[in-house]
């Protein structure tokens, strides 16, 4: 279950000059994120890797509906995933959501917080490692569901991508955007 959650948001926040370069008829580089996913999972695939077994997802809160506050229990994850995924189904109205993490599964800190104001998935890569994590929800009410997910293609999709990108705006030999996507 390979997936990376790459943004348009993110290619802009490492490379802020391309929010200057989109091409006439596009309004983001959703369709060079997706095109780049494809060349990386057929790579995988002939490589002999079978995608169902990458990055299985650690569920840290099945889709569920809560309200006013509620912490749910600490969930031990062996392997180190460092990718906090939110998806809020429903919500009625400002939600904070907080991934705290723990190494005795006792005493837990705040890894990072998530205030959301509309339903959708929320990704944040996170700083620190820990052996046990839970999702703490405080709000009106939501339906949402929590998973922490390994990081090990994304940085090698960000980076397709942006060579994607760099490569489709270089105009002759030598501009800038060769120098770019030769880095």
């Amino acid at each position: 279950m390979l997936k990376t959650y790459i943004t348009n948001e993110d290619i802009i926040e490492f490379e802020p000059a391309l929010d200057d370069y989109l091409r006439s008829t596009q309004t983001d580089f959703q369709d060079q994120i997706d095109k780049t996913f494809e060349i990386l999972v057929q790579d995988l695939k002939s490589n002999g890797i079978k995608i169902k077994l990458l990055c299985i997802p650690l569920e840290l809160q099945a889709s569920a509906s809560k309200t006013i506050s509620f912490t749910g229990t600490g969930v031990e994850d062996i392997i180190e995933r460092r990718f906090w995924t939110l998806n809020v189904t429903a919500s009625s109205g400002a939600c904070i959501f907080t991934l705290e993490g723990s190494s005795d599964n006792v005493t837990y800190s705040t890894v990072t917080t998530q205030a959301i104001s509309q339903t959708g998935t929320y990704t944040n890569l996170i700083p620190t490692i820990y052996d046990y994590y839970r999702v703490s929800f405080l709000g009106t009410s939501a339906t949402y569901s929590s998973d922490l997910i390994e990081e090990s293609f994304y940085f090698t999709h960000l980076y397709l991508t942006l060579w994607n990108i760099y490569t489709s705006l270089q105009s002759q030999v030598g501009d800038m955007w060769e120098s770019k996507a030769i880095k």
